[in-house]
């Protein structure tokens, strides 16, 4: 059994030995943990399919984060990653999986939200984004969690030309214009309010949106979209 660096010998390994397909049937699982997954094969260069089925989908729900999140990553890694959840029961023992794309996956899988969501993850941070004269809260059912205020301006209190949401705006080097970040400040990134540099997590937006984000450059004073970086900017066009 193993049972010590299951990342990298249960998930890694196999494409280092030239596998192009890995079955994975997990009781649970995280968008941000698939996001990883996903990173981590593209960095070592390697194409691999995975195929994912959650088994206790039936038994305890999935979170509407995990949810959206494995719908944006199958439509991301299109044909590479497919996602399905166990329906009927007995949970993981059935052969009956739906996809996560499925229309109808809300009337065989309950995906719960608040209040819920809150009291599950009310030991975990949330951070709240402001704008030049807009600022964007957190849900009122979160509203007792930790909370920090971060701004797309700069110290002048000008939007960036060329960094933060606009970072893709580079002609000079020819970068995908919708490339954007998040600034986070040292008073913040010199805290442990969010996670370690390198590590996803999940940003949920007050109009339900879902980001799988990673920090990132020096001391991670900068929130990501792993992989592709136009999401955030392309996230925050749509939004404006």
């Amino acid at each position: 059994m193993l049972t010590q660096n299951l990342f990298e010998r249960v998930l890694l390994e196999p494409a280092n030995q030239s596998a192009n397909t890995l079955y994975i049937v997990s009781g649970y699982a995280s968008a941000t943990m698939v996001s990883r997954h996903f990173t981590q094969l593209i960095k070592n260069k390697k194409r691999v399919r995975v195929e994912l089925i959650v088994g206790m989908a039936i038994h305890d729900g999935i979170s509407k984060k995990d949810h959206t999140g494995f719908q944006e990553l199958s439509s991301q890694y299109e044909n590479l990653f497919i996602c399905r959840y166990v329906a009927h029961r007995p949970p993981i023992h059935s052969k009956d999986a739906v996809d996560c794309q499925n229309p109808q996956i809300d009337d065989l899988i309950t995906i719960y939200d608040a209040p819920r969501y809150s009291r599950e993850m009310a030991s975990e941070n949330r951070v709240v984004f402001e704008g030049d004269e807009t600022t964007t809260r957190v849900e009122d059912n979160l509203g007792h969690l930790s909370q920090k205020t971060v701004s797309f301006l700069d110290n002048q209190g000008r939007l960036p030309q060329r960094s933060g949401l606009n970072w893709g705006q580079r002609p000079d080097q020819n970068r995908e214009p919708n490339q954007a970040y998040i600034r986070v400040p040292a008073s913040i990134y010199n805290t442990d309010f969010f996670p370690p540099i390198g590590e996803h997590f999940t940003i949920i937006t007050d109009d339900h949106q879902t980001l799988i984000c990673v920090r990132a450059q020096d001391n991670g004073k900068a929130i990501h979209t792993p992989n592709n970086n136009s999401q955030m900017g392309i996230y925050f066009r749509q939004r404006l």
